[in-house]
C-alpha cells in the first residue's frame, strides 16, 4: 500500500482542498483496480503464466487407436501408446497431461479439444511437451490449377471410410501441427507412428545434429517432429519387439539401450538425437515386406532449441553407466545396489544378466553365475553378445564354470602366501638401453574388506610371492579380467618351483604382466596346495571338452587368496 505522504516532497506546499483531492484520487484508483482486475485477467494471453521456474514441467500425451469405426483394425497401436506413456512417466520422470486417449475416446473432436482447449489453458511457457500418436494415416493428391499438392491426414477413430474420401472427418496434418505450434510450451516433440506420416514435415526445415548441448539449447524454443515413415510410405504394425510396431518398439527398446549414443557423461538425450536414432535403426530392421524410413525435422516457431530429456537415476543408460563406473573404481557395494534397481526395472535385458553374472563371480556364488548363463541361453533371441562377452566367450565360460567348479568353491584362506605388488616401468638410458624400475604399491582395504591395489590403466605389474609356511607350496593362479572372463594364468616361470613348489621361507618374482591400457577391476585368485595337481596346471578348453568334465581335487588340500587390482 502506498502512503499518501509519499506523493509529497519537502518543497511542496499544498492546501487542504488539494490534499483532499489527492486522497479521493487514491481511493478511486484503488477501487477501480479492484473492480476491473477480473476483466483485465480475461484479456491476458491464454495459458498458465510463468512462475519464474526456468525448467518448467515435463508432460506426455499419447494417443492410440486399434479399433476403428470404419477403418481396418490395428494390432499394436494401443500397446504403443501405453508403452510410450509408461516409458516417459515411469522411467523418464514426465507427468501425464492426461491419461492415454485410446480407441473410442480418440475422436477428432476429443483429440483437437485436448490440444486447442486443455493444453492452451494449462501449459506454461517454460513447460516441455511430448505428443505421441499411433494409428492410421493417409494422404491424398490434389490438383490446384496447374499445381499438384499432397495433403496428409491422421485418422481418428470416427473417421469416415477411406473410399468415401470425406476428409473433413479426418485430422489434417498441417492443422494438427499448427495447433500444436501455437501452444505456450517452450519445447515440444511430436512423434507420429502412422502410415505416410512423413507428409507432416515435408516442407519443414532440417534439424542440426545435437550431441553436445549447453543451457543455450534449453533456453531457445523448440518444435520438433519425428515420423515413423516417409510421406509415401506405409508403416509396419509389428516388429521385433512383441506387442509393438516396428517404429515404437525401436523407440522403447532404444531408451532401454541408451539409444546407442554417448549419453553417459551428460545423462540426457535430445529430440534430435531420438530422431537420428530412429531414422538409422528402423531402416536396419525392415522385414523385407514393408520398407519404411523415419524422418524428423522442425516446425513452426522452432528457434533451434532442443527438448532435453534428463535421464533419471533409474533409467537404463544411467544405471549401467553407474554400475560400470563403480565397478571400475572398485566400489562393489554401491555397484550391487545400483544393480538391484537395474534387475527390478529390466529383468530380461542381456546387460542385466551380464552384470548379475559379474556380481555372482565377485561374490564367489557360482551357482548364480551358472543361472545367469542358463537364463541367457533360454531367452528367445538370436544369441548375441552378453555385455562385454562375445557368444564364444559365453560358451567357453559356461563350460569353465563346470570344469573349475570345485576349484572356484574353495573356501579356506591361503594364509601361508604373502605377496607384494610392483608397478613396472622402463626408463631409457643415454646409451639407448632400458632399465626396469619397480615401484611398490601399497594396498588399501575397501568397504567390502577386500585387499585392493590401484594402478594406472597403462601400467604393467609384477607379483612378489613369499611362502611363510612350513612346507613347500604349489601355487596356481587364475585371472578374472575386467570383462568377466576368467582363466588359469601361469605367471611363475621357474620350472623348478612349478615342479617342486615354492620352498618354505623363499620368495619368487612372477612374470611381468601387461595391462595394455584397459581400465576397470580385475581379480587374481591364488590357490595353494601341498602337492602338484596337473589338472589345474593344464586345464582343457571347450574344443577338448570331451576328455574331462572337471578338475580332480580328490586328496588335495587347497586354500585360496584373492587380490583385487583397480586400473584407472
Amino acid at each position: 500500500m502506498i502512503s499518501s505522504n509519499s506523493l509529497l516532497t519537502p518543497n511542496m506546499k499544498v492546501n487542504k482542498s488539494q490534499l483532499i483531492s489527492v486522497l479521493l484520487f487514491l481511493v478511486f484508483a484503488n477501487s477501480y483496480c479492484q473492480q476491473t482486475s477480473d476483466e483485465v485477467r480475461g484479456i491476458l494471453p491464454l495459458g498458465k503464466q510463468s512462475s519464474g521456474h526456468i525448467e518448467g514441467e515435463n508432460f506426455i500425451l499419447t494417443i492410440g487407436i486399434d479399433k476403428y469405426d470404419n477403418w481396418s483394425e490395428l494390432d499394436n497401436a494401443v500397446n504403443d501408446a501405453k508403452g510410450v506413456h509408461n516409458l516417459f512417466t515411469e522411467k523418464l520422470g514426465f507427468k501425464e497431461f492426461r491419461a492415454p486417449i485410446l480407441n473410442e475416446e480418440a475422436t477428432k473432436e476429443n483429440i483437437l479439444s485436448v490440444i486447442e482447449n486443455d493444453m492452451v489453458n494449462d501449459l506454461g511457457e517454460n513447460d516441455n511437451l511430448v505428443i505421441f500418436f499411433a494409428g492410421h494415416g493417409e494422404s491424398f493428391a490434389r490438383r490446384i490449377g496447374s499445381i499438384r499438392d499432397t495433403i496428409g491426414y491422421l485418422i481418428p477413430v470416427d473417421g469416415e471410410p477411406l473410399k468415401e474420401k470425406r476428409t473433413s472427418t479426418y485430422i489434417k496434418s498441417s492443422d494438427f501441427m499448427n495447433a500444436i505450434d501455437q501452444l505456450p510450451a517452450k519445447h515440444i516433440l511430436v512423434i507420429l507412428d502412422a502410415c505416410k506420416s512423413g507428409i507432416a514435415i515435408k516442407t519443414l526445415p532440417g534439424v542440426r545434429n545435437s550431441n553436445q548441448y549447453s543451457n543455450e539449447m534449453r533456453r531457445k524454443m523448440s518444435r520438433k517432429i519425428v515420423t515413423s515413415a516417409q510421406a509415401n510410405q506405409v508403416a509396419s504394425d509389428g516388429g521385433p519387439v512383441d506387442g509393438h510396431s516396428l517404429f515404437t518398439g525401436t523407440l522403447i527398446n532404444g531408451f532401454k539401450q541408451g539409444l546407442e549414443i554417448d549419453l553417459y557423461p551428460e545423462r540426457f538425450v535430445t529430440s534430435s538425437e531420438i530422431g537420428q536414432y530412429l531414422k538409422a535403426k528402423v531402416g536396419q530392421n525392415n522385414n523385407g515386406e514393408i520398407f519404411q524410413t523415419p524422418d524428423f525435422g522442425a516446425f513452426g516457431h522452432d528457434q533451434r532449441g532442443e527438448l532435453v530429456i534428463d535421464l533419471r537415476d533409474e533409467s537404463f543408460p544411467v544405471l549401467i553407466s553407474s554400475i560400470e563406473r563403480l565397478m571400475q573404481a572398485g566400489d562393489l557395494t554401491e555397484a550391487w545396489q545400483q544393480l538391484s534397481i537395474l534387475k527390478q526395472n529390466y529383468p530380461q535385458n542381456l546387460v542385466t544378466i551380464y552384470y548379475l553374472y559379474r556380481k555372482a563371480m565377485f561374490q564367489n556364488n557360482y551357482n548364480n553365475a551358472k543361472y545367469a548363463f542358463l537364463k541367457y541361453f533360454n531367452l528367445d533371441h538370436q544369441y548375441d553378445r552378453l555385455g562385454d562377452l562375445s557368444f564364444g566367450d559365453v560358451q567357453d565360460l559356461d563350460h569353465r564354470l563346470d570344469y573349475f567348479n570345485d576349484l572356484l568353491e574353495v573356501k579356506k584362506s591361503l594364509k601361508d602366501l604373502k605377496l607384494t605388488v610392483f608397478k613396472i616401468s622402463w626408463v631409457d638410458q643415454t646409451d639407448g638401453s632400458q632399465i626396469v624400475v619397480k615401484d611398490k604399491i601399497v594396498p588399501v582395504i575397501n568397504d567390502d574388506g577386500l585387499e585392493q591395489y590401484t594402478l594406472d590403466s597403462g601400467s604393467s605389474y609384477q607379483f612378489l610371492l613369499s611362502n611363510s609356511g612350513k612346507t613347500n607350496l604349489f601355487i596356481y593362479s587364475m585371472l578374472h579380467d575386467s570383462k568377466g572372463n576368467f582363466r588359469m594364468a601361469r605367471i611363475i616361470e621357474d620350472w623348478g618351483v612349478l615342479d617342486n613348489g615354492l620352498a618354505k621361507g623363499s620368495k619368487i618374482l612372477t612374470a611381468i604382466i601387461e595391462n595394455n591400457g584397459v581400465e576397470g577391476l580385475v581379480r587374481w585368485d591364488f590357490f595353494g596346495s601341498d602337492k602338484r595337481n596337473r589338472t589345474i596346471s593344464n586345464p582343457i578348453n571347450r574344443l577338448s571338452r570331451g576328455s574331462r568334465n572337471s578338475i580332480n581335487l580328490e586328496g588335495f588340500k587347497l586354500s585360496k587368496k584373492q587380490v583385487y587390482l583397480v586400473f584407472k
